[in-house]
């Protein structure tokens, strides 16, 4: 497949993340973390990540909530994340 080509992808379950971030689990059993932007037709949805599960989704977001400075965000994500060390700050924990 060239570069510039696009993979259409069709039918698929969103779901919400966090703030235009949606996980979705396509027909090939891939996880993708996937941004919401509005188009000149509608909103459409530009996959950012690929991931190997919805918990592994969850981190990314989290991930890029905590580079933000977004805390209370990224507190809220945690919370719906299974790992225990992740809901307590473990390993994203920033270096101070």
């Amino acid at each position: 497949m060239k570069q510039n080509e696009k993979k259409k992808r069709n039918n698929l379950e969103l779901i919400y993340l966090d703030g235009g971030y949606y996980a979705v689990h396509d027909d090939n059993g891939q996880w993708l973390v996937m941004k919401r932007t509005q188009g000149i037709k509608g909103p459409k949805f530009i996959a950012q990540r690929q991931c190997s599960s919805l918990n592994a989704c969850l981190e990314d977001v989290y991930a890029i909530r905590k580079m933000q400075g977004n805390e209370k965000a990224a507190a809220e994500i945690a919370h719906r994340m299974i790992y225990p060390e992740i809901q307590k700050g473990g390993k994203y924990e920033q270096n101070k």
